[in-house]
Order: structure tokens, then C-alpha cells, then sequence
């Protein structure tokens, strides 16, 4: 149970609509640890994931998803715990969020970085 439990908080399939939902339960505190995040050859139903995930200061967040994972029909839903209000850049472009501040993506690889607004 707790193995499973640490897995849906780095990755959980989301039947409703066939989204691969990343970083959802990961606690903000870690965040704060200098060390990253890293999930490397997690299997899952649509190959294996491979992510980093790190603030790189004070009020930004940077995601970078390796390829090697076929992007469900749903998408992959990149959702770790930054405010709602955060601007979002995907490989470099700023994009709108969603209303909790997690960001679809449909191709891989890819590097996301929400900078939060004080």
C-alpha cells in the first residue's frame, strides 16, 4: 500500500478522460529540499516515465518530462504544487493554466516552468 500510495503521488492514470496526471501529490516541502524530485523508468500503461522536478528559486518551479513515453489519448496532466496564480512557460513559450495551475501537454520531450507571483 505504501509503495502504491508514493506512486500515485508522482504519477496516477486518470481514466475519466485518459490523461497520465504527473507530480499531483507531491508535498510542496519538497520543493524545498535541494535535492530534485526524479522519477526515472516508472513504468506505466503507456511506456516508461522518466521526470525531474526542482524549484529553481524562491518562486519557480521547472518540470523537464524525458521522451520515451507514448502521450495518452487524454494527454499527460502536469500538475505539481504551485499556486494557481502561476505564470506558466512550456519549452519556453508562456500558455494559460489551468485553474489549479497544472498545464496539459500532447508531445514529448518537454520542459515546463511555472513561476509563481508573490
Amino acid at each position: 500500500a505504501v509503495v502504491r500510495t508514493l506512486r500515485t503521488m508522482l504519477v496516477y492514470e486518470r481514466e475519466t478522460d485518459q490523461a497520465l496526471v504527473l507530480a499531483a501529490g507531491v508535498p510542496r516541502a519538497w520543493l524545498d529540499d535541494p535535492a530534485a524530485v526524479v522519477v526515472d523508468g516508472l513504468p506505466t500503461y503507456h511506456g516508461p516515465l522518466g521526470y525531474r522536478l526542482e524549484r529553481s528559486d524562491a518562486r519557480t518551479v521547472r518540470l523537464a518530462v524525458a521522451a520515451g513515453l507514448v502521450v495518452p489519448p487524454g494527454g499527460l496532466v502536469l500538475a505539481p504544487p504551485v499556486r494557481a496564480s502561476a505564470r506558466v512557460r512550456v519549452d519556453g513559450r508562456t500558455v494559460p493554466s489551468r485553474g489549479d495551475g497544472s498545464v496539459l501537454v500532447r508531445r514529448l520531450p518537454v520542459v515546463v516552468i511555472w513561476e509563481e507571483r508573490p
